[in-house]
């Protein structure tokens, strides 16, 4: 786990599973040094970026396995920033800053072609120095418009979860309950907690929740999604009248405050198959 304190936020530098050093985690294999995981940093970079904690597992089920039987580790450098974007738009003003530089590099070097005694921009004709700035101008604008998206892009954070539930739920069938799914097969963001069955949304925006129920012969699953504990949507899944198993799908497009929790309880319940029924969702 990694953390930020007094309201700083994760900025990943850099991230590496694999071994590069003989001494780091010294059981098992460490005869190779230049293992590295060419996905490892941007999915640490997915996982962690913009929040205060993230909870990370070394494993080569989550990153792969880029040098086998090679006893490995996960390296991570990061800094905590007050806010994120402006720490990204600073390194980009630098790029920009260095950009221009080469343009008036380019400027001198053609200017010297056509006046090899001076060799410098004021020898150029006005007219034609004032339409290389503009030139040079436009370059940069678009120059910033598409660093800025691929910034963008490239740090906004995966906010995704796929849980399920591991053991049948018998259930009283008039008797609400919240319904905890406690396995996942992801979870992006770690905004999904499977002890409580609770999501919490780390940012504003619109957010997709799916939920599939699988109940046996003569069974119901009835639920309502809730955000802060208060019914956004309602699914039904009423097998009561069937000798045949019961597969039910609901849908719901929910926008959430930071912070807002969105958790399912049962309306009218008593049963829930195990494995095949499962919780979703994630940030459009």
């Amino acid at each position: 786990m990694i953390r930020c304190k007094n309201g700083l936020k994760i900025k990943i530098v850099s991230a590496n599973y694999g071994r590069t050093d003989d001494q780091v985690c010294p059981g098992g294999k460490t005869d190779t040094l230049t293992c590295r995981s060419k996905s490892s940093e941007i999915r640490v970079r997915w996982n962690c970026n913009g929040y205060a904690t993230c909870h990370l597992h070394a494993t080569s089920k989550h990153f792969g396995n880029p040098c086998a039987n090679i006893s490995k580790y996960l390296e991570i450098s990061y800094r905590c920033v007050r806010n994120i974007d402006n720490d990204i738009q600073g390194s980009f003003i630098f790029m920009v800053s260095m950009y221009m530089h080469v343009h008036m590099y380019i400027c001198m070097y053609i200017f010297s072609i056509f006046h090899p005694i001076t060799s410098n921009c004021s020898a150029i004709p006005l007219f034609l120095l004032m339409n290389m700035i503009y030139n040079i101008w436009d370059v940069f604008v678009l120059w910033r418009h598409a660093t800025s998206l691929f910034c963008f892009l490239l740090d906004k954070p995966i906010i995704a979860f796929n849980a399920y539930i591991s053991k049948h739920l018998t259930l009283h069938r008039n008797t609400p309950v919240n319904v905890v799914y406690d396995k996942v097969f992801f979870n992006y963001g770690n905004a999904y907690n499977p002890h409580s069955g609770i999501f919490t949304a780390p940012s504003a925006g619109l957010y997709i929740f799916t939920w599939t129920s699988l109940v046996n012969p003569q069974s119901i699953f009835d639920a309502e999604i809730l955000i802060n504990a208060k019914r956004k949507g309602l699914g039904n899944c009423n097998n009561e009248g069937s000798p045949g198993f019961g597969n039910c799908a609901n849908t719901v497009p929910l926008v959430l405050k930071a912070g807002d929790k969105v958790n399912l309880r049962t309306t009218t319940a008593n049963f829930l198959y195990k494995e095949w029924s499962s919780f979703k969702g994630w940030k459009v």
